[in-house]
C-alpha cells in the first residue's frame, strides 16, 4: 500500500464557510498538493444527505511541512515562491470553476477556500478508477485500438475547451484520467495548469515547474511561459500511446520516433501509428501543431503505410551555401553539388531543382553564393561582404555608434552532451564557420531607436500596456521585440548604412560566445565563474544592467550569457550527428533559436549550448537582439 507524508488525518474538520468537509482518506499525493476523499451534509431537495467529495490541498512538497494540521514553511527563503503558488493555484481554482461547469469532460470544481495557513477547492467526487487502473486489469494488459480510441478523442475534446480558454493541462497522463461508471472519461488534477492572455503570455506568477516523465514533452522540463497547445498534444498522445501498449514511454530526452513506432503493437492501423509519433516529436516544431489536428490524423485514411520517422529535409533540398574561401581556408559546397573553380576561371552553373552561382578570379578572397529552396528566412543570394581586418569595426547610424567584433572563422564542437543538459542540446556535433562579424554588445535602446524610431517603453506597451520596465536607458539592452521585428530593425539598418547586417546564425552565436579560435571552454560566454560575466537572477536587481556592466569574453564580446535573451535568424530544430558547414538551421518551422540567459535566468540557463525557442511574433521582457555581419 502506498504511503503518503505530512497529509491530514481521517477525521480532519474542512470549514469553507459553506460546508463542513470531514476527510475520509488520501487519495493521492504530488510535489504539488494532496488529494482527499471528503464527505459532507448536502441539501438534495429537502433531504440532508452525506455527500462525498474530493479536495485538492496546496501542498509543495519541496518546501512545506505540516505542523499539527497547519502547512508550515521550514525555509524563510522559500515563503516568496510556496505565497506565489498558492495565489495562483486559487486563481486556477475560480477559473477552473467556470470552465468545468461548461464541460462535462472536466472535473466540476465547486468552491475554494483558505484554511491550516494553505488552500483547498472543492471537486465533485468520481468513484470510478483512473484510466491506468483501467488499463492494467484487462486481459491484454493494454486496450485495443477501438477501445482506446473513443477515450482519447473525449480527452481531447476537453483538452481542446481548454485551449480555447487559453488554458494549458500540462499533466496529461493516465492517471489524471478518471472513468464514470458509464464509461465517460474525466481530466482531473489542475495543479500544473496555466491561462495566458490574449498575447500568449502565463496570467501565473508560478515560478515552480512540473513534469511527469513520460508524458511531458522536453520543453516542459525548462519551464513554458507562453501558450503552446503542443505541449498537451504530445501528453495526449503518450497517453494514447500507453493505452495500447500497456507501458509507460520513457522520458522525453530519451525516447526516439523509431522507438515510438517499434513499441506499439502491429495490430495498430497506420493512420494512429503515424499520429502518435509524429505528436510525439522531440522538437516543438516538427510536432503536432493542435489538439484538433492531432485528432484529425488520427482518422486520417490517406496514408499508406510504413513507419514514420522525424521530418528532415531530404537530399533533393538544395541547402544554404554561403562560403568564403581565404587563403587559409578551402572551400565547402553543398551536397548536390561539387564545384571547382579555377583562379582565372569564371564559372556559371545552373542546376535543375535550384541556381548555385559561382563566381571565382585570381582575387584569393573569393566570394561563393548559394542559392536555397528551404525558406528559413536567410537571404542565400546576398553577397558576403569583406570583413573588417583587426579586432572590431565601428559603424554610426543617425550619430549612434556601435561596434562589431570580427570572429575568425573555424571549427568547433557545437551543443551539449551532458546528461543534465536538455535533449534539443545534443548530440554534440562538429561544425566549420566561415569568418564573420557579431556586436560587441546586445542591440541597445538608443541604437534601436536611432534606427526604428520606437523607445522601448513603446515597444513594452505593445506587448503589455501599463507593464513595469525592466531597465531603461541608452547603453541598456533594448527588450520586448519580436523576430518579426527584428527583420524590419535589420533591413531599415541596411538601408541607412549600405551592408548586409543581420541576425546571426545559431551556429555563429554559439561559436562566437564559445570565444571561437580563442576559446577556453568555459562554462559560461567567458568565465566559468557566472557572476563574472552575466547578469542574471542572483545579481541583476530584477532588471536588464546597462551593457559592457560585466566582464568580456575571449573575444572581447559582452553578456552572451545574460541581460537579455537574443534572436537568433534560424528556424528551431534538432541537431544531427554530422559534420556541418555554415549551417543554417532547418527548414520552415513555427519556432525561431532563442539563445543566451536573462535577467531573470538562472545560471544553468546561462551556459552557452543552451537553446529555446519562440513562435516570431512573441516580445518579452528578457528578450533581444545581438547583430552579424
Amino acid at each position: 500500500m502506498k504511503q503518503y507524508v505530512n497529509t491530514l488525518p481521517a477525521g480532519s474538520v474542512l470549514d469553507s464557510g459553506q460546508h463542513h468537509y470531514r476527510i475520509v482518506k488520501v487519495l493521492g499525493q504530488g510535489g504539488f498538493g494532496i488529494t482527499y476523499q471528503a464527505v459532507a451534509k448536502i441539501k438534495v431537495g429537502n433531504v440532508t444527505i452525506d455527500g462525498f467529495f474530493a479536495i485538492k490541498e496546496h501542498f509543495l512538497s519541496s518546501f512545506c511541512g505540516r505542523q499539527g494540521e497547519s502547512v508550515t514553511i521550514p525555509n524563510p527563503s522559500n515563503v516568496q515562491e510556496v505565497n506565489d503558488s498558492l495565489n495562483s493555484f486559487l486563481t486556477e481554482a475560480e477559473r477552473l470553476n467556470r470552465l468545468s461547469l461548461e464541460h462535462d469532460g472536466l472535473v466540476k470544481v465547486n468552491e475554494s477556500f483558505r484554511a491550516n495557513d494553505t488552500a483547498y477547492y472543492v471537486m465533485e467526487y468520481i468513484g470510478g478508477e483512473n484510466l491506468r487502473q483501467y488499463v492494467k486489469r484487462q486481459p491484454a494488459g493494454r486496450l485495443s485500438e477501438a477501445e482506446a480510441l473513443p477515450i482519447i478523442n473525449k480527452v481531447a475534446e476537453a483538452v481542446s475547451y481548454l485551449h480555447q480558454n487559453k488554458v494549458t493541462h500540462l499533466d496529461i497522463k493516465p492517471d489524471n484520467i478518471l472513468l464514470r461508471e458509464n464509461g465517460t472519461p474525466v481530466l482531473i488534477d489542475f495543479g500544473l495548469a496555466k491561462h495566458y492572455d490574449k498575447k500568449g503570455k502565463a496570467t501565473s506568477t508560478l515560478k515552480v515547474a512540473g513534469c511527469s516523465d513520460g508524458y511531458s514533452p522536453l520543453e516542459q522540463y525548462a519551464g513554458i511561459d507562453h501558450f503552446s497547445p503542443q505541449a498537451d498534444v504530445y501528453a495526449l498522445a503518450a497517453t494514447l500511446l500507453y493505452m495500447l501498449t500497456g507501458k509507460d514511454p520513457r522520458k522525453a530526452s530519451e525516447i526516439t520516433s523509431e522507438q515510438i513506432e517499434q513499441s506499439l503493437p502491429s495490430d495498430v492501423s497506420v493512420a494512429p501509428r503515424a499520429a502518435i509519433v509524429h505528436a510525439m516529436q522531440m522538437v516543438t516544431a516538427s510536432r503536432t501543431a493542435s489538439v484538433s489536428q492531432f485528432c484529425s490524423e488520427l482518422s486520417a485514411d490517406d496514408l499508406t503505410g510504413g513507419t514514420v520517422v522525424n521530418e528532415q529535409a531530404d537530399e533533393d533540398n538544395e541547402e544554404v551555401v554561403t562560403v568564403r574561401r581565404t587563403k587559409k581556408q578551402k572551400s565547402k559546397w553543398s551536397k548536390k553539388a561539387v564545384m571547382y573553380a579555377a583562379a582565372s576561371v569564371i564559372a556559371l552553373l545552373l542546376v535543375i531543382g535550384g541556381i548555385i552561382v559561382v563566381t571565382s578570379s585570381n582575387d584569393s578572397d573569393a566570394v561563393y553564393v548559394g542559392v536555397s529552396k528551404l525558406d528559413n528566412g536567410l537571404e542565400p543570394d546576398a553577397v558576403v561582404e569583406d570583413v573588417a581586418e583587426g579586432n572590431n569595426e565601428t559603424f554610426t547610424v543617425n550619430g549612434v555608434s556601435f561596434n562589431m567584433v570580427r570572429v575568425e572563422g573555424g571549427t568547433f564542437q557545437m551543443g551539449s552532451n551532458d546528461s543534465e543538459d536538455f535533449g534539443w542540446e545534443k548530440p554534440v556535433h562538429q561544425v566549420t564557420l566561415s569568418t564573420f562579424c557579431i556586436g560587441e554588445t546586445e542591440v541597445t535602446q538608443v541604437l534601436w531607436e536611432a534606427v526604428m524610431g520606437t523607445t522601448v517603453r513603446q515597444q513594452c506597451d505593445k506587448a503589455f500596456p501599463s507593464s513595469s520596465m525592466r531597465g531603461e536607458g541608452a547603453n541598456y539592452p533594448m527588450y520586448d521585440v519580436s523576430w518579426d521585428e527584428c527583420q524590419t530593425f535589420v533591413q531599415k539598418l541596411n538601408q541607412l548604412t549600405g551592408k548586409h547586417f543581420r541576425l546571426p546564425t545559431e551556429a555563429e552565436w554559439e561559436y562566437a560566445a564559445r570565444g571561437g579560435q580563442k576559446s577556453r571552454g568555459y562554462k559560461y560566454s567567458g568565465s566559468d565563474t557566472i557572476g563574472d560575466v552575466a547578469c542574471y537572477n542572483d545579481n541583476s536587481g530584477d532588471k536588464t544592467n546597462p551593457v559592457k556592466t560585466k566582464g568580456a569574453n575571449e573575444l572581447g564580446i559582452y553578456d552572451m550569457s545574460g541581460n537579455v535573451r537574443e534572436w537568433c535568424q534560424d528556424c528551431f530544430g534538432g541537431y544531427g550527428s554530422s559534420p556541418q558547414t555554415n549551417p543554417t538551421g532547418p527548414g520552415p518551422a513555427s519556432e525561431r533559436v532563442v539563445r543566451g540567459g536573462s535577467w531573470d535566468g538562472n545560471a544553468w540557463v546561462c551556459r552557452v549550448s543552451y537553446r529555446l525557442s519562440y513562435v516570431p511574433d512573441c516580445r518579452y521582457n528578457n528578450l533581444g537582439l545581438r547583430l552579424a555581419l
